[in-house]
């Protein structure tokens, strides 16, 4: 099970070196670890990003309730 770097994994997937790590912080690679200062990332968890994560940009919307900033400048 070969592992890769951030840059590897970036050019991989097609995203930035910065995601890459925003994503490993978050435990969005299984396997991936941190032995010093950088990370490395199986090249099976870079197949289960592809799969499960790449595409979600952002947080998900939040339900509308009908209130909100939107709905008291519409009332002013």
């Amino acid at each position: 099970m070969p592992n890769l770097s951030i840059p590897q994994a970036a050019a991989l997937l097609g995203i930035t070196p910065r995601a890459i790590r925003a994503a490993c912080a978050r435990g969005h690679f299984p396997g991936a670890h941190k032995p010093g200062r950088d990370w490395m990332i199986p090249t099976e968890a870079v197949d289960y990003y592809r799969e499960n994560h790449l595409g979600q940009v952002g947080r998900p919307p939040a339900p509308s309730d009908g209130g909100g900033a939107e709905a008291e400048r519409s009332e002013k």
